[in-house]
């Protein structure tokens, strides 16, 4: 899995943004996929996932089981809409008033910094279903075995990248990149990734946030 990160610190990322497109049909199809339990053991099957509850279900046959993030370690899947592999980690966070919160983040970029994603559904009714309501996705960077949800950008995200200072100013001014847009900030980071590591795998401009 490359860089996944257990032991979690919480700044603020991107605080949230309303983004429709990861308000996808995870919640009511099921995909072809394996769950990775943290003793190791690996199930293959049809995987649905809801976001809200944090609860995957591996349907094998007529048999469904239900996992929370305390007894997986990741799963993935392939998501036929978007013809790409998803993956989603377990992650440990230490609340200010001291307990632990497992939750899955979705890894989006995985490199010398580490982009994950959250998201609950929200609505105007009260309610928070896939039926009636938008997605509220929230993003994280990993850095240092650490883990960041971050409140700005340039303040908490752009010092992990001063050793490429020049480059990153000249591709941040060539390529308009608006620091205020989670896909730009996310493009930038993929660029910055590419500079520190000659063997990762560059994304570029195609994210799936725009």
């Amino acid at each position: 899995m490359g860089i996944i990160i257990r032991s979690i610190f919480t700044f603020t990322f991107f605080y949230f943004s309303f983004c429709l497109v990861f308000g996808d049909t995870i919640e009511k199809n099921w995909y072809k996929g394996e769950v990775i339990l943290t003793d190791g053991n690996v199930l293959k099957g049809k995987i649905n996932y809801n976001i809200n509850t944090k609860v995957v279900r591996l349907k094998n046959g007529t048999k469904i089981k239900a996992f929370t993030p305390y007894s997986v370690s990741y799963f993935t899947f392939f998501d036929q809409e978007r013809e790409k592999e998803r993956v989603f980690t377990s992650q440990n966070f230490i609340e200010k008033i001291g307990f632990v919160n497992n939750t899955f983040l979705e890894l989006l970029i995985d490199g010398p910094i580490v982009v994950l994603r959250d998201g609950e559904y929200v609505s105007f009714n009260g309610q928070t279903s896939h039926h009636d309501g938008a997605l509220k996705a929230f993003y994280y960077i990993s850095v240092g075995q650490k883990t960041y949800m971050v409140n700005n950008f340039k303040k908490d995200v752009m010092p992990f990248m001063s050793a490429y200072e020049s480059k990153i100013n000249s591709f941040i001014h060539d390529q308009r990149i608006n620091l205020t847009k989670p896909n730009h900030q996310i493009f930038l980071i993929d660029y910055f990734n590419h500079l520190v590591d000659p063997e990762y795998k560059w994304i570029g401009s195609g994210t799936d946030l725009e």
